[in-house]
């Protein structure tokens, strides 16, 4: 477990925010100051590699392609798909193993509970389109407790999101 302060101060703090005025800095320093969180809140969701193809496990390739997987690291989650853009199952195979695993872990620390929502910030691919996939969407909207906003095709670059 770590420290980390009361809002309005980000959960990771980078540098250490500064400490409030006329506060005496022993009570700064006191447990009581600051909220405990498990250290899995700050972590980001796992990162998703979305490979074309199959993996190559065979022939003279083999022995390669276990040193590569074996030096991927823990978390993060490799997915392969017979397409060059994400296609629907693998949307939701995406979501189900990295956006989910973060929202879980606000529910076990006890940061978020049923009336909590998530925002999902995404472009216009077919896969997480509701006309087209409803089964993602409605994963998202259910399971993830999330509402999906759609950034107007042709912006994705001028999006910057920035959350503090």
């Amino acid at each position: 477990m770590r420290a980390l302060p009361h809002p309005p101060y980000s959960i990771w703090p980078s540098p250490p925010p500064p400490l409030p005025r006329g506060l005496p800095t022993s009570t700064a320093a006191s447990p009581r100051f600051y909220k405990t969180y498990p250290d899995e809140l700050s972590k980001h969701p796992p990162p998703v590699l979305i490979f074309r193809g199959q993996p190559n496990l065979s022939g003279h390739w083999l022995a390669a392609r276990e040193r590569e997987v074996e030096s991927y690291p823990p978390e993060l989650v490799v997915l392969w798909q017979p397409k060059a853009w994400v296609d629907r199952p693998t949307a939701c195979d995406s979501v189900r193993r990295s956006f989910k695993v973060s929202i879980d872990r606000d529910f076990e620390a006890g940061v978020a509970d049923e009336s909590s929502r998530y925002l999902m910030i995404e472009d216009n691919l077919d896969a997480q389109m509701a006309s087209r996939n409803p089964d993602y969407t409605n994963y998202l909207s259910t399971e993830c407790q999330a509402d999906d906003h759609k950034v107007p095709a042709g912006k994705t670059d001028q999006v910057h999101v920035c959350l503090s």
